[in-house]
């Protein structure tokens, strides 16, 4: 979890990433990636799962792999 007052410039790989501050840099998941209305992304995300809040802003791009769980019709 990335706080309302962070500004962090980093890459960050997790389970799962809540972001509430600012975050500059590569965001990996492995289940979900979620930005919240004051957190802002500048980098690529890689994650099955992307919510986005209103107001939440990302400048950069989105790659969505398939999880283990799912097949391709």
């Amino acid at each position: 979890t990335i706080g309302p007052h962070a500004d962090i410039k980093a890459e960050i790989s997790a389970k799962a990433v809540v972001i509430m501050g600012a975050v500059t840099g590569t965001v990996t998941a492995g289940e979900k990636v979620e930005i919240r209305a004051t957190g802002s992304v500048t980098g690529d995300i890689a994650s099955p799962r992307l919510t986005i809040a209103d107001g939440g802003c990302l400048r950069g791009r989105v790659s969505m792999p398939q999880s283990d769980g799912e097949s391709s019709a």
